[in-house]
């Protein structure tokens, strides 16, 4: 299934922003515990010093070569299959963490949890789905046609780990923004101004818009065929 996922989603084109995608770990190595947490506090490290050097231009002032970054990671990823996806949930971390730094005193660790548990619901409403369509299938089907079956449940499988993986997206990023907007080694003038070019960011990902709007799921059988 990593092969299918990472054909379907292209994984590689998103690694700048939100790394190796929980999924596709745990689809490769069996890692304890300690792996796992280590694995990701190495993830975020590199992601916050990725997310760093974007806002490096907006911090120097040159504006110029700040705007000319975001549209250059906008028209790389919004271009490409969930690549809205992708830039629509990061871009919520980011203003969600940027107007948090910048209004301290704003009270916003409600809709923080109620992103997140959204997020967690719909993950599991994919996972449900995916069940229920897997047993449905099975009861209706002989055992010469597993490969038809997995063909028919293939979609539903990916659309769950898709979910899955915009939580992960979104968990890390929220991580990855609070270290660069919390940098000790940063001066607070240089922390308020990446929080400033963060809602510039957050706001130019969350305005993109695919090429061809659709549902997750009619996308993914479009890919199916291919496979």
């Amino acid at each position: 299934i990593n092969a299918e996922y990472m054909g379907v989603f292209g994984n590689d084109k998103f690694e700048h922003l939100v790394g190796r995608l929980s999924t596709t770990v745990y689809m490769d190595y069996v890692l304890t515990s300690k792996e796992r947490s280590d694995l990701q506090d190495r993830r975020e490290i590199r992601l916050a010093a990725n997310l760093c050097k974007i806002l490096q231009p907006f911090v120097d002032g040159d504006l110029n070569k700040f705007h000319k970054e975001v549209e250059r990671q906008c028209q790389l990823l919004q271009n490409i299959p969930f690549g809205c996806d992708v830039l629509h949930t990061v871009g919520r971390s980011y203003q969600l963490k940027a107007t948090q730094a910048l209004k301290p005193n704003m009270k916003m660790d409600i809709y923080e949890t109620r992103n997140i548990w959204k997020s967690r619901i719909t993950t599991a409403s994919a996972a449900w789905g995916l069940v229920v369509e897997f047993c449905q299938s099975v009861s209706i089907s002989r055992p010469n046609n597993r490969q038809a079956l997995a063909h028919q449940v293939l979609p539903s499988l990916l659309q769950a780990s898709w979910e899955f993986s915009l939580m992960d997206m979104e968990t890390t990023t929220l991580r990855v923004c609070h270290k660069a907007l919390y940098d000790v080694s940063a001066t607070l003038e240089e922390r308020q101004k990446r929080a400033q070019g963060l809602l510039i960011l957050a706001d130019a990902f969350q305005k993109t818009q695919p090429m061809v709007p659709s549902s997750i799921k009619s996308r993914l059988r479009d890919f199916i065929p291919n496979m």
